[in-house]
């Protein structure tokens, strides 16, 4: 039998500098599969692996303005009111406000837990969804899913996509959502090639991006 995340808040964390269709897309993806109740966007106020040059409230409002056609999706300033640095910070703060909570990290995430703070302590105090932005496949992460079961922290439930992971639920989600670069979106704005970005963008954060003059 398969997870059941229909109860379950999608913790969507990340820079958002700027945020992009993929993020988009994979925010839509993660309301059909896993099928989650809501997804809860929360923008990072610090970043400890990341160095952030746009201010949070400016990522704030690019936020709400990328996915407000999305529901149900709420853009959270939790990470600055709380004044969160680390995941586990986070989730002992937030763990207990949402109850059926599900961090949602990418595999170039997923690959570096080892470098997070309080592992692997951290992986047992949420669900987790991992999110498969193509080309990664299910097939080409089994030896890193090897690695983690090796040290005793993942158990196979059976299903190729679902493990238990330090009494939590681990899920492994393939998504559509496009191969988009904020870095590259960054780098071009500053360069004032923005229409070389302009289909990674929706077009009421690129008219952001340019009304305040972000990046350049």
């Amino acid at each position: 039998m398969s997870f059941d995340f229909r109860k379950t808040t999608a913790v969507f964390g990340g820079s958002f500098n700027p945020p992009h269709l993929g993020h988009a897309q994979a925010i839509q993806g993660l309301l059909k599969n896993p099928g989650v109740e809501r997804v809860l966007v929360m923008p990072s106020y610090g970043t400890p692996l990341k160095k952030v040059s746009v201010t949070f409230e400016q990522r704030m409002e690019m936020a709400q303005v990328a996915f407000q056609s999305i529901h149900p999706v709420e853009v959270s300033d939790f990470e600055r009111t709380h004044r969160t640095q680390f995941t586990w910070q986070l989730l002992e703060q937030l763990g207990p406000q949402i109850g059926d909570l599900a961090f949602v990290i990418g595999t170039d995430q997923f690959a570096k837990l080892d470098q997070w703070a309080k592992f692997p302590e951290v992986m047992g105090m949420c669900d987790w969804i991992i999110l498969l932005r193509k080309p990664t496949t299910l097939d080409s992460v089994q030896p890193l899913l090897a690695k983690y079961a090796a040290q005793g922290l993942l158990k196979s439930t059976g299903n190729r996509d679902e493990y238990t992971v330090l009494g939590k639920r681990l899920k492994l989600v393939e998504t559509d959502a496009i191969e988009a670069s904020s870095t590259l979106i960054r780098e071009r704005m500053a360069l004032n090639q923005a229409e070389q970005v302009t289909h990674l963008l929706a077009p009421e954060v690129k008219d952001y991006l340019v009304r305040n003059g972000i990046y350049g």
